[in-house]
């Protein structure tokens, strides 16, 4: 192989990488998705954490309720 053809290999991966770091719209989703995940988890964390204790305060009012 000659160097030549080697070194316009290298401005041809020089010229990728750059349009690589240029390109910033997937940038978006992926903070997009971090912020949905982080949602999520803290909905799911609330959930489970209050979950007993409504399921606490239903079961004393039910057992309050007149038959």
């Amino acid at each position: 192989m000659s160097e030549f053809g080697s070194e316009s290999r290298l401005n041809t991966l020089r010229k990728m990488v750059a349009q690589w770091q240029g390109d910033t719209q997937g940038a978006t989703a992926i903070e997009y998705s971090l912020i949905a995940a982080f949602v999520s988890s803290a909905i799911l964390t609330i959930v489970f954490v209050l979950g007993v204790n409504v399921q606490g305060l239903l079961q004393s009012i039910a057992d309050l309720w007149p038959n």
